[in-house]
């Protein structure tokens, strides 16, 4: 069983060392490779996962060669090399070989996208510049507003936050201004009490008057008789 092993692990040590991405169609991805691997020591991906700390979800990007689902050069290079070595590989030679393909893949497909995008168009289409959506448009004009209400702030002194922040200051003078103001009878208030001192004074004056007019005249007869007392 040892032996069996070893042979297996040999075999694909000499089939990393003479894959390479300028081979014919016919050749594996080293991706699959290391499927090819795992799957001869009968292991899944999760058992790979526990042993290595690396992430399923990597581990499988790997084997199908999902590259934009993979995280930066540096982390990827050094999961290839344990996952490759775990496997009793040589890890080196195989994260080599990755991102060779990788390259040659990217390459192929910006190629094919340039010429599938080209395709049928003239030159004076290829020649003219691309269209800035609205909402680019929208951003720019907002920062543009800013930018030009700041300047004109500053060179002229206006402050635009004082139209937000003057009824405001309206209402708390008012406030104080009735605060520290003595109250003011209203006009009505004034008539009442007008009223009031009117009625206050008019029975007085008709009492002396009734008092006047009850009180006897002097008769001749008694001025008479004061006449004669007095002689």
């Amino acid at each position: 069983m040892t032996k069996q092993k070893m042979s297996d692990s040999q075999e694909i040590k000499e089939t990393l060392k003479e894959h390479t991405p300028h081979q014919e169609s016919e050749n594996l991805p080293i991706g699959k490779l290391l499927c090819q691997a795992r799957e001869k020591k009968s292991l899944t991906i999760n058992d790979i996962s526990q042993e290595t700390n690396i992430s399923s979800s990597n581990l499988t990007s790997i084997e199908l060669g999902n590259y934009n689902e993979l995280p930066a050069d540096t982390f990827i290079r050094g999961q290839i090399i344990i996952y490759a070595n775990f496997l009793d590989l040589d890890g080196k030679e195989a994260a080599r070989l990755f991102f060779e393909e990788r390259a040659q893949h990217l390459t192929s497909k910006e190629s094919n996208q340039f010429n599938h995008q080209g395709k049928g168009l003239s030159t004076k289409q290829l020649a003219e510049p691309a269209h800035i959506s609205s909402a680019t448009w929208a951003v720019s004009l907002f920062l543009l507003i800013i930018t030009f209400l700041a300047v004109f702030s500053w060179y002229t002194g206006w402050n635009p936050f004082a139209y937000f922040f003057e009824p405001e200051r309206d209402q708390i003078s008012t406030a104080v201004a009735h605060a520290t103001k003595p109250e003011e009878k209203s006009e009505t208030e004034m008539l009442l009490s007008g009223n009031t001192h009117e009625e206050t004074v008019t029975p007085s004056v008709t009492k002396s008057t009734e008092t006047t007019q009850d009180k006897p005249k002097a008769t001749n007869s008694d001025t008479a008789t004061l006449d004669t007392a007095s002689e």
